[in-house]
Protein backbone atom coordinates (compact mmCIF):
# COMPACT_ATOMS: atom_id res chain seq x y z
CA UNK A 1 0.00 0.00 0.00
CA UNK A 2 1.30 3.85 -0.60
CA UNK A 3 -0.11 6.85 0.48
CA UNK A 4 0.39 10.01 -0.40
CA UNK A 5 -0.31 13.31 2.54
CA UNK A 6 1.56 16.58 3.65
CA UNK A 7 5.05 16.57 1.86
CA UNK A 8 5.66 12.95 2.30
CA UNK A 9 5.24 9.70 0.44
CA UNK A 10 5.08 6.08 2.43
CA UNK A 11 4.85 2.59 1.84
CA UNK A 12 3.74 -0.11 4.05
CA UNK A 13 2.42 -3.68 3.65
CA UNK A 14 3.04 -7.11 4.69
CA UNK A 15 1.34 -10.31 4.86
CA UNK A 16 1.71 -12.99 7.76
CA UNK A 17 -0.04 -16.01 8.19
CA UNK A 18 -2.80 -15.25 5.75
CA UNK A 19 -3.17 -12.11 7.96
CA UNK A 20 -2.87 -8.59 6.26
CA UNK A 21 -0.82 -6.22 9.04
CA UNK A 22 0.29 -2.91 8.20
CA UNK A 23 4.16 -1.39 9.02
CA UNK A 24 5.88 1.48 7.31
CA UNK A 25 9.28 0.44 5.43
CA UNK A 26 9.66 3.54 3.12
CA UNK A 27 8.90 7.12 3.93
CA UNK A 28 9.88 10.33 2.14
CA UNK A 29 10.14 14.20 2.84
CA UNK A 30 11.15 15.80 0.05
CA UNK A 31 7.85 17.18 -1.44
CA UNK A 32 7.15 20.87 -0.44
CA UNK A 33 3.58 20.54 -0.73
CA UNK A 34 0.64 18.15 -0.61
CA UNK A 35 1.13 14.84 -2.65
CA UNK A 36 -2.30 15.00 -4.90
CA UNK A 37 -1.21 11.88 -6.72
CA UNK A 38 0.67 8.30 -6.43
CA UNK A 39 1.26 5.78 -9.32
CA UNK A 40 3.28 2.39 -9.39
CA UNK A 41 4.61 0.83 -13.19
CA UNK A 42 7.29 -1.79 -12.50
CA UNK A 43 9.48 -1.23 -9.63
CA UNK A 44 8.91 2.35 -9.94
CA UNK A 45 7.14 4.40 -7.90
CA UNK A 46 5.93 8.31 -8.43
CA UNK A 47 4.45 10.91 -6.46
CA UNK A 48 3.01 14.39 -7.68
CA UNK A 49 2.27 16.94 -5.46
CA UNK A 50 0.93 20.49 -5.35
CA UNK A 51 4.75 21.98 -5.33
CA UNK A 52 4.96 21.22 -9.26
CA UNK A 53 7.44 18.65 -8.95
CA UNK A 54 7.38 14.99 -9.45
CA UNK A 55 9.36 12.54 -7.82
CA UNK A 56 10.31 9.00 -8.71
CA UNK A 57 11.55 6.33 -6.08
CA UNK A 58 12.50 2.35 -6.72
CA UNK A 59 10.70 0.35 -4.99
CA UNK A 60 13.16 -2.38 -4.82
CA UNK A 61 15.90 -0.66 -3.08
CA UNK A 62 13.22 2.16 -1.16
CA UNK A 63 15.91 4.40 -1.44
CA UNK A 64 15.44 8.08 -1.35
CA UNK A 65 14.15 10.01 -4.28
CA UNK A 66 16.39 9.30 -7.08
CA UNK A 67 15.17 11.52 -9.77
CA UNK A 68 12.74 15.17 -9.59
CA UNK A 69 10.86 16.08 -12.67
CA UNK A 70 9.75 19.81 -13.01
CA UNK A 71 7.79 21.39 -15.46
CA UNK A 72 4.16 21.94 -14.70
CA UNK A 73 3.00 25.33 -13.14
CA UNK A 74 0.11 25.65 -10.98
CA UNK A 75 0.51 21.71 -9.48
CA UNK A 76 0.19 18.09 -10.76
CA UNK A 77 -3.04 17.01 -11.52
CA UNK A 78 -2.58 13.46 -12.06
CA UNK A 79 0.04 10.90 -13.71
CA UNK A 80 0.65 7.34 -14.26
CA UNK A 81 3.21 5.16 -14.78
CA UNK A 82 4.40 2.75 -17.98
CA UNK A 83 3.68 -0.89 -16.65
CA UNK A 84 7.55 -1.04 -18.06
CA UNK A 85 8.24 1.58 -15.58
CA UNK A 86 10.43 3.37 -18.07
CA UNK A 87 8.43 6.07 -18.76
CA UNK A 88 5.64 8.17 -17.69
CA UNK A 89 2.74 10.90 -17.89
CA UNK A 90 1.30 13.69 -15.91
CA UNK A 91 -1.12 16.10 -16.24
CA UNK A 92 -1.01 19.67 -14.71
CA UNK A 93 -3.24 22.40 -13.95
CA UNK A 94 -1.28 24.38 -16.83
CA UNK A 95 -3.23 22.56 -19.11
CA UNK A 96 -0.46 19.97 -20.22
CA UNK A 97 0.07 16.40 -20.78
CA UNK A 98 3.37 15.32 -20.49
CA UNK A 99 5.30 12.31 -21.38
CA UNK A 100 8.41 11.81 -19.21
CA UNK A 101 11.12 9.31 -20.05
CA UNK A 102 12.02 7.99 -16.44
CA UNK A 103 15.43 6.17 -17.50
CA UNK A 104 16.87 9.86 -18.63
CA UNK A 105 14.95 11.20 -15.73
CA UNK A 106 13.43 14.05 -18.10
CA UNK A 107 10.62 15.33 -19.99
CA UNK A 108 9.98 13.77 -23.97
CA UNK A 109 7.22 15.23 -24.99
CA UNK A 110 4.68 18.13 -23.82
CA UNK A 111 1.40 18.33 -25.72
CA UNK A 112 -1.19 21.32 -25.18
CA UNK A 113 -4.54 19.94 -23.99
CA UNK A 114 -7.68 21.33 -25.42
CA UNK A 115 -9.26 22.46 -21.72
CA UNK A 116 -8.57 20.98 -18.26
CA UNK A 117 -8.21 16.13 -18.02
CA UNK A 118 -8.97 15.69 -14.58
CA UNK A 119 -7.11 11.83 -15.10
CA UNK A 120 -4.41 9.57 -17.00
CA UNK A 121 -4.52 6.29 -17.12
CA UNK A 122 -2.22 3.43 -19.16
CA UNK A 123 -4.07 0.43 -19.88
CA UNK A 124 -2.65 -3.22 -18.49
CA UNK A 125 -0.75 -3.77 -21.76
CA UNK A 126 0.67 -0.17 -22.02
CA UNK A 127 -0.13 0.12 -25.51
CA UNK A 128 -3.46 2.67 -24.65
CA UNK A 129 -3.81 5.63 -22.63
CA UNK A 130 -6.92 7.22 -21.41
CA UNK A 131 -7.45 10.71 -20.66
CA UNK A 132 -10.62 11.77 -18.31
CA UNK A 133 -12.06 14.86 -19.38
CA UNK A 134 -15.20 15.25 -17.49
CA UNK A 135 -17.73 13.12 -18.49
CA UNK A 136 -15.74 11.87 -21.28
CA UNK A 137 -12.71 9.50 -21.93
CA UNK A 138 -10.60 9.85 -24.66
CA UNK A 139 -8.26 6.74 -25.66
CA UNK A 140 -5.35 7.48 -27.04
CA UNK A 141 -3.04 5.17 -28.91
CA UNK A 142 0.76 5.49 -28.01
CA UNK A 143 2.03 4.15 -31.37
CA UNK A 144 0.21 7.54 -33.07
CA UNK A 145 -0.55 9.88 -29.71
CA UNK A 146 -3.85 10.35 -31.28
CA UNK A 147 -7.48 9.86 -30.05
CA UNK A 148 -8.79 6.92 -31.36
CA UNK A 149 -12.06 6.95 -30.13
CA UNK A 150 -13.66 9.17 -27.13
CA UNK A 151 -16.72 8.17 -25.08
CA UNK A 152 -19.30 10.21 -23.25
CA UNK A 153 -20.58 8.95 -20.22
CA UNK A 154 -23.01 11.48 -19.81
CA UNK A 155 -22.54 12.40 -15.97
CA UNK A 156 -19.08 13.70 -14.18
CA UNK A 157 -16.51 10.92 -13.83
CA UNK A 158 -14.29 10.33 -10.81
CA UNK A 159 -13.22 7.09 -10.95
CA UNK A 160 -11.81 4.84 -13.41
CA UNK A 161 -10.09 1.71 -13.34
CA UNK A 162 -9.17 -1.38 -15.79
CA UNK A 163 -10.89 -4.51 -15.31
CA UNK A 164 -9.10 -6.42 -17.73
CA UNK A 165 -7.07 -5.54 -20.68
CA UNK A 166 -9.98 -4.07 -22.63
CA UNK A 167 -12.55 -3.49 -19.91
CA UNK A 168 -12.73 -0.59 -17.96
CA UNK A 169 -14.51 0.37 -15.21
CA UNK A 170 -15.85 3.75 -14.81
CA UNK A 171 -18.07 5.73 -11.22
CA UNK A 172 -18.60 8.98 -10.40
CA UNK A 173 -21.82 11.68 -9.90
CA UNK A 174 -24.21 9.51 -11.19
CA UNK A 175 -24.16 6.84 -8.14
CA UNK A 176 -23.51 3.60 -11.12
CA UNK A 177 -20.64 1.58 -12.04
CA UNK A 178 -20.57 0.67 -15.66
CA UNK A 179 -18.40 -1.74 -17.42
CA UNK A 180 -17.20 -0.75 -21.00
CA UNK A 181 -14.97 -2.39 -23.82
CA UNK A 182 -12.71 -0.05 -25.04
CA UNK A 183 -12.18 -2.59 -27.88
CA UNK A 184 -15.72 -3.43 -29.03
CA UNK A 185 -16.99 -0.14 -27.79
CA UNK A 186 -19.49 -1.53 -26.37
CA UNK A 187 -21.35 -0.71 -23.08
CA UNK A 188 -21.49 -4.39 -21.19
CA UNK A 189 -23.78 -3.54 -18.44
CA UNK A 190 -24.33 -1.13 -15.22
CA UNK A 191 -25.76 -1.52 -12.08
CA UNK A 192 -26.66 0.89 -8.96
CA UNK A 193 -23.39 0.40 -6.90
CA UNK A 194 -23.87 3.69 -4.11
CA UNK A 195 -26.18 5.84 -2.66
CA UNK A 196 -23.75 8.50 -3.63
CA UNK A 197 -20.75 9.79 -5.46
CA UNK A 198 -18.54 6.54 -6.73
CA UNK A 199 -15.17 8.38 -5.26
CA UNK A 200 -12.48 5.25 -5.96
CA UNK A 201 -12.37 2.17 -7.94
CA UNK A 202 -9.76 -0.84 -8.45
CA UNK A 203 -9.47 -4.33 -8.79
CA UNK A 204 -8.04 -7.70 -6.69
CA UNK A 205 -7.49 -11.25 -7.60
CA UNK A 206 -10.74 -13.20 -6.14
CA UNK A 207 -10.56 -16.52 -4.61
CA UNK A 208 -11.30 -18.68 -7.86
CA UNK A 209 -9.62 -18.81 -10.74
CA UNK A 210 -11.85 -16.49 -13.08
CA UNK A 211 -13.06 -14.59 -10.01
CA UNK A 212 -12.07 -11.22 -9.63
CA UNK A 213 -13.04 -8.40 -7.13
CA UNK A 214 -13.91 -4.69 -8.12
CA UNK A 215 -13.88 -2.39 -4.98
CA UNK A 216 -15.71 0.62 -4.86
CA UNK A 217 -15.57 3.34 -2.14
CA UNK A 218 -18.39 6.66 -2.46
CA UNK A 219 -18.32 10.16 -0.51
CA UNK A 220 -20.79 8.77 2.17
CA UNK A 221 -17.65 6.46 3.47
CA UNK A 222 -19.02 3.06 2.26
CA UNK A 223 -16.93 0.73 0.65
CA UNK A 224 -18.15 -2.08 -0.83
CA UNK A 225 -16.80 -5.51 -2.37
CA UNK A 226 -17.82 -7.03 -5.76
CA UNK A 227 -17.23 -10.30 -7.32
CA UNK A 228 -16.52 -10.45 -11.29
CA UNK A 229 -16.87 -13.83 -12.72
CA UNK A 230 -15.15 -13.26 -16.02
CA UNK A 231 -15.62 -16.14 -18.30
CA UNK A 232 -15.06 -16.36 -22.15
CA UNK A 233 -17.40 -15.64 -24.58
CA UNK A 234 -17.01 -18.86 -27.46
CA UNK A 235 -16.34 -17.97 -30.88
CA UNK A 236 -15.24 -14.35 -29.20
CA UNK A 237 -11.81 -14.36 -28.73
CA UNK A 238 -10.01 -14.65 -25.38
CA UNK A 239 -10.39 -10.42 -25.08
CA UNK A 240 -14.02 -10.55 -25.05
CA UNK A 241 -16.29 -11.52 -21.70
CA UNK A 242 -19.20 -12.06 -20.13
CA UNK A 243 -19.38 -10.37 -16.49
CA UNK A 244 -20.93 -12.01 -14.01
CA UNK A 245 -21.48 -9.11 -10.66
CA UNK A 246 -22.32 -10.02 -7.05
CA UNK A 247 -22.31 -7.92 -3.67
CA UNK A 248 -19.85 -8.28 -1.29
CA UNK A 249 -19.54 -6.55 1.67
Amino acid sequence: MVDGGWRDVESAHSVSDGRVSLHQFFADHSHNGSVRQVAVGGKILASGAADETIRVFNLSTRTECEKTLRGHRGGVVDLAVHPSGKMALSIGRDNTLRTWNLIKGRKAYITKLKGAADAVHWNPKGTQYLLVKGSCVDVYEVDTGRVEHSIDFKEHISALTFVTDDIIAVGGEGKNICLYDIATKIEMGQWAAHASRVKCLCTLPGIAAEELWLVSASSDGIIKVWSLELSEVPGMGDQKVKVMVSEGS
